[in-house]
């Protein structure tokens, strides 16, 4: 199994745990600017991004994927919440989710 589709399984197993319904899984959208963006998770209450990185770092391409689904949120009227299952992200990243009063968690996978 692809460490990605695992990490994406054990925050699902978190989700149902929590009594949070998935209401579509790798559920696909549109931008206010046309483009398709993609996220891991549309749950009844939130929009959920799973990242399993060995070094989260903020990089441009971060940040533009992170503003898309932030749109998103904000469109929808579902908060975003990011899952780190593996490091938890670095100090810029943590800046950028404060700014934009994004969720996130760092639940390591066992």
């Amino acid at each position: 199994m692809q460490i990605g589709r695992a990490s994406e399984e054990y925050v699902e197993g978190l989700l149902q745990e929590m009594g949070e319904p998935i209401l579509r899984r790798h559920a696909y959208f549109t931008t206010p600017e046309g483009k398709r963006a993609f996220i891991d998770f549309e749950t009844e209450n939130y929009l959920i991004e799973v990242k399993n990185l060995s070094r989260p770092t903020l990089s441009s391409r971060f940040v533009e994927q992170a503003g898309k689904y932030l749109e998103i949120s904000e469109e929808i009227g579902k908060p975003l919440r990011y899952y780190f299952t593996n490091q938890p992200p670095n100090e810029s990243m943590i800046k950028l989710f404060k700014k934009y009063g994004i969720e996130w968690y760092h639940i390591p996978m066992p």
